[in-house]
């Protein structure tokens, strides 16, 4: 057994064991994604995300059956994007880490 903490953004501990070396990757990733969730939206990384995000909405087609899962979407600009030009009728989000989620559920 691998033991193993997390400290989430708001105080949260969490203290696991893993049985593999894959399992600690999966909660250094959550780890990695959770920290940077503080500041995803400020950096030059967003920058060009949003741009590129800007270039996959114009391809989308309207339509109120459509339906968008985004996968990794970390703070949901994507998603928001098409929410305001009313691209699709559903959208939803997934994300490994809750941080991004958190903070995408306020835009």
């Amino acid at each position: 057994m691998i033991p193993a903490s997390l400290n989430f953004y708001g105080g949260m501990k969490l203290k696991i064991k893993f049985d593999s070396s894959s399992a600690r990757k999966k909660l250094e990733n959550l780890i990695f994604f959770n920290k940077w969730a503080r500041t995803y939206d400020n950096f030059g990384f967003g920058w060009w995300m949003r741009h590129l995000q800007e270039k996959a909405v114009e391809e989308v087609l309207p339509s109120e059956t459509c339906k968008v899962l985004d996968v990794g979407c970390a703070t949901g600009n994507l998603l928001l994007k098409l929410r305001t030009r009313g691209v699709c009728g559903w959208l939803f989000g997934i994300d490994i880490s809750p941080e991004m989620i958190k903070k995408a559920k306020f835009k």
